[in-house]
């Protein structure tokens, strides 16, 4: 019983990666083809968006979900946690600064500075990029707090997150709209692979405690 559900617990924790792992065979076997500088644009965003930003938003559930099936219950430290969170969010805000950065180095090259209405991937792009700004500021915020007298703000913070990834998936998948129809299979892949780690992570949310709340039920390494 038990190995059947820790078989489920690591599919979980490989979604993030699989799908990352499916959106990079695309745009490595079928963008980069054409201009391998775009390529680097959706590799950088799948990057963020599909594979850090999902791992830093799971990482807390994740732990307590394996906890549950573990005999011994083990959670590992919330400042462990904590510091895995940030690693992931701190690599993909910077992924998605990079992506950024070379599609407008892609679009100055190729049609100089001149100014034109964004798309519609194009605004959904500027949306997304302003949360995660937002989130890269509350979450600085956070860890001061917390270090300053151990307060804790902005709870509002991970709700705030899911939001971020979901917008993130759509502009994902509407940027693959612009260069694949409905009737190409890697616009559907792309869509569900981006998609798809954003379900697993509100399903870790809804369905799975806070480490900081179960911790009277459940055991944890020595710091």
């Amino acid at each position: 019983f038990f190995w059947a559900m820790q078989f489920w617990t690591n599919i979980f924790a490989s979604v993030p990666f699989l799908c990352f792992a499916v959106i990079a065979f695309i745009v490595l076997a079928e963008v980069m083809n054409d201009s391998v500088l775009f390529g680097f644009h959706p590799l950088m965003m799948a990057l963020a968006f599909v594979l850090c930003f999902p791992y830093g938003a799971m990482v807390y559930r994740l732990d307590v979900f394996d906890a549950r099936l573990d005999i011994l219950g083990v959670v590992r430290p919330l400042e462990t946690l904590r510091s895995t969170h940030r690693s992931w969010q701190a690599t993909g805000a910077l992924s998605a600064l990079v992506g950024f950065a070379i599609i407008v180095a892609n679009k100055i090259i190729k049609h100089g500075l001149r100014f034109e209405l964004p798309s519609v991937h194009a605004s959904f792009g500027f949306f997304t990029l302003g949360l995660v700004l937002i989130q890269v500021i509350v979450g600085l915020v956070k860890i001061y707090a917390l270090q300053q007298n151990g307060q804790k703000v902005h709870r509002w913070h991970g709700n705030l997150g899911l939001l971020t990834l979901a917008s993130g998936a759509v502009t994902v998948s509407l940027g693959a709209a612009e260069l694949w129809t409905l009737a190409d299979w890697e616009l559907w892949a792309t869509c569900l692979a981006a998609a798809t780690p954003v379900v697993v992570a509100l399903g870790m949310r809804l369905s799975t405690p806070h480490p900081a709340e179960v911790r009277p039920t459940y055991g944890q390494l020595p710091q």
